[in-house]
C-alpha cells in the first residue's frame, strides 16, 4: 500500500538534504560517526582513559554553537514559510467564518488542501495565527495598523495579515498583525504622538 511510517521517510529525505547543503570547508570538516565526542562516565573517566579522573571543578560546558546556515537552506526555509503562509490563507478562505469548517462550496477542495494543511503541521510547522487573543506588548509578530473597534474593552489581535511561523520551534517566519483597540485607547494613542 504505502509506507507505513511516512514521518521516518520524510526525516530521512530531511537529514539528507540538510547533509548536502551543510556547508563545507576548513572551518567546518565533515565529521563520521567515530568522531563524535566522547562523554566522561560517573568516575570522570573517559572509556579510553583508565585512571586519570578529570577536575570537574575547572571543567564546564562549551557554549553550543550554531552551525552557519548557507544560503541554499536560507532559501529553502524562506520558500516553505511562503508556501505554508499561501496554504493557510487558502485555509482561511475556505473556512466558514468562526468555525473549523469549510464553506459547502468548498467542500471537495477542502480536503486535499486540509491534508497538505495537517501534514505541514505532522512534519514540524507550527501556524500561529493569534486573531481574538489578547494583544500582549512584545509579541514577536510585527503591528501592522491598530485600529478603533467598539465594543472592545482591551486590545486584542482583530486581523492576521501573515501568521508567524515555526519549524520545530524556530521562527522561520514573523507574521504581521492588526490590533484592535477600544476607541478611548486609540484617541489616548494618538495624542501621545
Amino acid at each position: 500500500m504505502g509506507n507505513k511510517h511516512p514521518s521516518k521517510k520524510s526525516s530521512n529525505l530531511l537529514h539528507d538534504l540538510s547533509q548536502k547543503l551543510r556547508p563545507k570547508g576548513p572551518d567546518l570538516p565533515e565529521k563520521k560517526q567515530s568522531e563524535v565526542p566522547v562523554v566522561p562516565n560517573e568516575a570522570g573517566l573517559s572509556p579510553h582513559q583508565s585512571t586519570l579522573p578529570v577536575n570537574r571543578e575547572v571543567q564546564e560546558a562549551p557554549a553550543p554553537t550554531l552551525l552557519p546556515i548557507n544560503s541554499a537552506l536560507f532559501d529553502l526555509l524562506k520558500l516553505l514559510a511562503v508556501m505554508a503562509t499561501g496554504i493557510w490563507r487558502t485555509r482561511q478562505k475556505m473556512l466558514v467564518p468562526g468555525g473549523d469548517q469549510p464553506a459547502d462550496e468548498y467542500r471537495k477542495a477542502f480536503r486535499p488542501l486540509e491534508s497538505t494543511y495537517q501534514s505541514m503541521l505532522q512534519a514540524g510547522l507550527e501556524i500561529i495565527d493569534r486573531v481574538n487573543q489578547p494583544y500582549i506588548m512584545g509579541l514577536s509578530e510585527k503591528v501592522i495598523a491598530i485600529d478603533a473597534v467598539d465594543g472592545l474593552d482591551r486590545e486584542m489581535v482583530i486581523e492576521t495579515i501573515k501568521p508567524t511561523i515555526l519549524y520545530h520551534g524556530n521562527a522561520i517566519q514573523l507574521g504581521e498583525i492588526v490590533v484592535g483597540a477600544p476607541p478611548k485607547l486609540k484617541n489616548e494613542s494618538a495624542q501621545e504622538e
